[in-house]
């Protein structure tokens, strides 16, 4: 099985970086990216992703409210953060908002990693925030 990626990144270095990592993996495709918290949330009616990947620090629309649209919107979809915020206070926010999952950027295995285990229905916290 494939897993289709919908990655929200207003960075346009890590959008092309976090795709070109998943897409060189034979199980994750990345047909649907947003530069913008709206972008996103125009996209989502459209898209049909089994993971949605979300940076938590995002300019125009805040990290909690985004996240709460895509689990009102799509709840079966789990939502994994991808954030350079180490802070626990974030960590423990988003996951008590309702992200399957937290990974720090900076390592692409561990997004890949990250990715598969919440798609198959696991959690995922980046092991330094545990």
């Amino acid at each position: 099985m494939i897993t289709k990626v919908f990655f929200v990144e207003d960075h346009a270095a890590m959008r092309l970086l976090v795709k070109q990592v998943l897409s060189s993996c034979d199980d994750i495709n990345v047909p649907w990216v947003a530069e913008s918290g709206r972008s996103a949330m125009q996209m989502l009616p459209d898209a049909d992703p089994d993971v949605i990947v979300l940076d938590a620090s995002l300019p125009d629309v805040g990290r909690k409210q985004l996240l709460r649209h895509f689990r009102s919107e799509r709840p079966d979809v789990p939502v994994l953060i991808c954030s350079g915020h180490t802070d626990q206070r974030i960590v423990d926010e988003m996951i008590e908002a309702g992200a399957a999952g937290y990974v720090v950027k900076g390592t692409t295995k561990e997004i890949r990693d990250a990715v598969r285990a919440v798609a198959n229905g696991s959690s995922y916290v980046s092991p330094m925030l545990s």
